[in-house]
């Protein structure tokens, strides 16, 4: 019999692992004996007293020397106590008195925080999502390598609450779907026929949107208050409520909120709204499962980085090396002006505001994790002790690069890379396959991305802040190499960013600029394409082009936009869609001047907009601002937005965490008092006002951000967008 793995956890009460494999005999569930290890550096005689002062613990099965290689740049293995585990929950505080024992100096841990389900499927050469044949033992059919398997046969059901209720009608559960079928009635029926559908049908994954966030807690809470047995596991010797901690944390300049995740055993819960579903989909966390050793319901709650880091973590296991529990690897010394070469991030050539038409816009082919694949960019082979002499040196730096073996980074993205540019391919050619492809594309495109920023994250098991400064002076010396090339061909760069270029001149010039950029360089070019006509936009305060705000129609009729309202997550529907519709309006132009003719036009479509919001034609849902929490409500100083839907909302007894979203429509725009200022959207009803100017306004800085180039500032589009305007001051 052969089937897929599907999911995989501990039975911690009896120190057994749980594997559920999907079969078309049904789900089959089965129990393995599992025994972890960790191990510990240090003096032979600390490591032989060690032992003996452990082996009175009732919770470990096995201890004894052994040899393994410590470190990635260790060429030879080093001695280290090897310790197994028969209670799997002992294994953090073991590894926490040996550390303190130690005195967090005299003992090294490894292999203390991997997972069980991912320590387990390692040892036993399996991954999730493996096509396999259940034996005594499950053995593997495919490799997690492999380009063309085949997709687990899950069953998805997809549970959410019905919309349109406000705040006062939340005495219930009122109504929810599943599957777009609706059921209602008081909270017990609505519970019972849940858990009756769900034991019907037995799905595999449940499907929901905020379901972390809401709509689990939600109705495992009204079920406690019903008194009915409410459990959607789909193993029935699970017990236990659903675990999880919510936490905020700080993150790239801001922050970031985390629910608590609710997991199901046997069963798979996957939140619609989570970062990794929305940028694949089901088929691209299928994939990124297979390569990374976690399985799906895990992955699509963590990000691009954790994944990026249990790849690294299984190649070096199967190199033979343990894992360091906590990084101690320091930056190397630098000079005042050794820091001032190396620490200067990604070149970029300042965009020229304005509008150009004969534009070709052409991208490196994952330029980043490229040059550490080309350059055998990795922490053990920069600045090796085996290669002083090497010939391979960072332009600009000095670092010289290891030529005798091939470092651990450049091991992990070289398939990932190949990997990409296949289901780009496929993707590209379409078929039956073709929407499979883009979404593993996509997420290996997230993949790649994360694989850079991690070389330089100081708490990356695998990161070296040198390794980051080499991909960068490469990625400069690289951009000014295809800068140099194309002024032979007559091009001039309007604009270039880290791994674009933005090429104005003959389009023909343009393709053999870049193929010949790519040849040269090693690293292939891809033409996104040639524009009819291209706006690179200014930064309001200063000016000077900003780095990432365009807009441009390609000669194929495609709308590439960048750093626009309709861009954003929290702009408003209504505006969105009305800067959508002006992109359309000017794609008709086929030049700059056509492009030129038709502003005065847009400005009449803003006038017509304008009209509906002063009439109040708008619906209220339409006109909702979403914005993240960044403190608690205690911590404002100022009566802003976000501060006042804080405050309606803890009246209504709802705590938003740092990092969450409010949802709000302004009411009005210019009040001191928090209750007047905006609603939130969970109390918009039936005749709910809106802050008509402000919005006006609103829809002013729109046209601005799209004609700002062409003189047409916020308080000029006001003026034309009708007499009626009342001005105010936004507080």
């Amino acid at each position: 019999m052969e089937g897929w793995i599907f999911d995989v956890y501990p039975d911690r009460e009896r120190g057994l692992m749980v594997t559920w494999v999907l079969t078309d005999k049904g789900r089959v569930r089965r129990e393995e004996n599992f025994m972890p290890h960790m191990y510990v550096g240090g003096r032979v005689d600390d490591l032989r007293k060690l032992k003996d002062e452990l082996a009175a613990r009732s919770t470990i099965g096995h201890m004894d020397i052994v040899r393994r290689l410590a470190d990635i740049r260790d060429r030879e293995p080093s001695p280290v106590l090897d310790i197994g585990f028969r209670d799997y929950g002992s294994i953090t505080d073991v590894a926490r008195y040996i550390d303190a024992r130690g005195r967090y100096r005299d003992f090294t841990l490894y292999n203390v925080d991997q997972s069980l389900p991912f320590r387990y499927l390692l040892e036993k050469d399996l991954f999730p999502n493996a096509l396999v044949h259940v034996g005594k033992e499950l053995e593997p059919v495919d490799s997690c390598e492999t380009l063309e398997y085949a997709i687990p046969p899950f069953r998805t059901m997809t549970i959410g609450r019905k919309r349109g209720s406000s705040l006062k009608d939340r005495e219930g559960i009122g109504a929810i779907t599943v599957n777009e079928r609706e059921i209602s009635g008081n909270d017990g029926e609505i519970l019972k026929q849940l858990t009756g559908m769900i034991e019907d049908d037995d799905p595999d994954i449940l499907l929901t949107e905020d379901g972390d966030h809401f709509l689990m807690p939600f109705l495992h809470n009204r079920a406690m208050r019903a008194g009915v047995p409410f459990s959607l596991h789909r193993d029935t010797r699970v017990r236990t409520p659903y675990s999880g901690k919510e936490r905020s944390y700080f993150t790239y300049g801001r922050i970031v909120y985390k629910p608590a995740p609710f997991l199901l055993k046997g069963r798979g819960h996957i939140d619609s709204s989570s970062f990794m579903y929305r940028a694949s989909g089901l088929s691209g966390l299928v994939d990124l499962g297979r390569l990374s050793g976690i399985p799906v319901q895990q992955l699509s709650r963590l990000s691009p980085g954790t994944a990026i880091s249990a790849m690294q973590i299984r190649q070096a296991i199967r190199d033979g090396y343990v894992i360091m529990w906590k990084k101690n690897q320091p930056e190397t010394f630098k000079t005042a002006l050794e820091l001032l070469n190396s620490d200067r991030g990604g070149f970029i050539f300042e965009p020229r505001v304005g509008i150009f038409d004969n534009v070709t816009e052409v991208d490196f082919t994952s330029m980043y994790p490229s040059i550490i694949h080309n350059y055998n960019i990795s922490p053990e082979t920069m600045q090796c002790e085996c290669c002083p002499d090497s010939s391979r040196v960072v332009p600009a730096l000095g670092y010289r690069i290891c030529t005798r073996r091939v470092g651990l980074l450049p091991k992990v993205l070289a398939p990932l890379v190949r990997r990409r540019l296949h289901f780009k391919r496929r993707a590209k050619e379409g078929g039956g396959d073709a929407e499979r492809s883009r979404q593993i594309s996509d997420i290996l495109k997230w993949l790649l991305v994360t694989c850079f920023g991690y070389t330089g994250y100081k708490n990356a098991r695998f990161g070296k802040i040198e390794c980051h400064e080499a991909i960068t002076a490469y990625g400069r010396d690289i951009l000014l190499d295809a800068m140099r090339i194309a002024n032979e061909y007559d091009l001039t760069v309007l604009h270039g960013i880290v791994d674009s270029l933005w090429l104005k001149g003959d389009p023909k010039r343009a393709l053999e600029a870049a193929a010949r950029i790519g040849k040269k360089i090693g690293i292939p070019m891809e033409v996104e394409g040639t524009y009819k006509w291209i706006v690179f936009l200014p930064n309001k305060t200063s000016g000077i082009g900003a780095l990432n705000r365009y807009y441009g129609m390609f000669e194929d009729g495609r709308i590439k936009a960048r750093g626009v309202e309709l861009r954003r997550r929290d702009t408003p529907r209504f505006l969105c869609d009305f800067q959508w519709k002006i992109l359309e309006m000017l794609g008709k132009a086929d030049t700059k001047e056509e492009f030129l003719a038709m502003v005065p036009t847009c400005i009449d479509a803003g006038r017509d907009a304008a009209a509906a919001l002063r009439k109040g034609e708008i619906e209220p849902c339409e006109l909702v601002f979403t914005k993240i929490v960044s403190k608690e409500l205690s911590d404002y100083s100022t009566v802003n937005d976000q501060a006042s839907c804080l405050s309606l909302l803890a009246e209504e007894g709802i705590t938003v965490a740092p990092g969450q979203n409010v949802r709000f429509v302004v009411s009005d725009a210019g009040a001191k008092d928090p209750k007047k200022r905006v609603v939130p959207d969970i109390m918009i009803e039936p005749g709910t006002q809106y802050d008509r100017n402000a919005y006006v306004r609103y829809l002013a800085r729109c046209l601005e951000s799209l004609f700002l180039p062409f003189g047409w500032s916020e308080e000029r589009v006001l003026e034309m967008l009708g007499p009626q305007w009342e001005s105010f001051r936004f507080s």
